[in-house]
């Protein structure tokens, strides 16, 4: 074969394989977020940048009025995010472009009401939406102590349980889950997109850098372990329950671990629902009509 055929045919499948992974495979990502991102939402789309504390996208209905009311709020939290501020932007931003679109879509049939979505930004990409031991990232205590806040503060939002919402893809669902079963009476819906539902096990055989960098030993994990969580939620059979959904897809890593944490549940006697879908590792796969409904419909109402 001459030397122009085989180079020609190596390229063609370089480029088949990039096709497919792209498209079908673990890069599938680039697809939603870089070829052909969400359309924009009928309502806006904003970011904030505060010198100090997270930075935040928050999504406004197209016909919010500051003075029309109480509308209920979807807190989104990003995947591991190991990119620059230049790029990890419009990630973000992609993330709650599609989520708007969906939750239009409900409100167009009459099935939710208007709703402010917020997501904020984890600026060490993998923090697991958690404090760390050593006090040099506190992305939970910056969430709930001060991003809710002056969401209800300086939106109308309605800020009661029934009318707030946590939800996260990959490493956001970990974060999702545990924050939301750690303050069940801020949220009445958790909902996790292809988790990443971590154990200690898993996490320190698996993400050691993020152990590492996150966590002093099990005892500290276990502060911000949704399966803890899930544990002390279990032992106050009185208190109030999120509704919680778990999503999984054909990736086999969190596939595995939020079928462990299903178990988990189910031990506990903690209710759930939970739904496969044949989607990669992509949170747009993910966001269908129908699944967004199953989990949202009657926000708000």
């Amino acid at each position: 074969m001459k030397p122009l055929m085989i180079l020609s045919a190596i390229i063609t499948i370089i480029a088949l394989a990039g096709f497919w992974a792209v498209r079908f495979g673990p890069l599938g990502f680039v697809q939603g977020y870089f070829l052909s991102p969400p359309s924009d939402p009928a309502g806006s789309v904003t970011l904030f940048e505060p010198q100090d504390g997270l930075k935040y996208f928050v999504y406004l209905p197209h016909d919010y009025a500051a003075d029309g009311g109480e509308y209920p709020v979807i807190y989104h939290l990003h995947g591991a995010m190991p990119f620059p501020w230049s790029i990890a932007k419009k990630m973000v931003r992609a993330d709650i472009g599609a989520l708007a679109n969906q939750i239009e879509g409900l409100v167009s049939a009459g099935e939710a009401e208007p709703t402010i979505i917020v997501a904020p930004y984890d600026g060490f990409g993998f923090s697991m939406w958690s404090d760390s031991s050593s006090g040099h990232e506190m992305v939970e205590t910056q969430i709930v102590a001060e991003l809710m806040p002056k969401i209800e503060q300086g939106y109308a939002v309605s800020g009661s349980r029934e009318a707030t919402s946590i939800q996260g893809f990959s490493m956001g669902g970990f974060g999702a889950l545990k924050i939301g079963l750690k303050y069940p009476d801020r949220f009445a819906r958790v909902t996790s997109w292809d988790g990443a539902v971590h154990s200690w096990e898993t996490l320190s055989s698996s993400r050691a850098s993020i152990v590492e960098n996150m966590f002093a030993s099990e005892a500290d994990f276990d502060r911000h372990s949704p399966w803890k969580m899930a544990e002390t939620l279990a032992a106050n059979p009185d208190g109030v329950r999120p509704k919680i959904t778990l999503f999984s897809g054909r990736m086999e890593a969190p596939a595995t671990y939020t079928a462990a944490f299903q178990e988990h549940l189910t031990s506990l006697g903690i209710e759930f629902r939970f739904s496969t879908a044949d989607c990669p590792h992509d949170i747009f796969c993910f966001m269908t009509p129908e699944r967004i409904a199953d989990v949202y419909s009657g926000l708000g109402k």
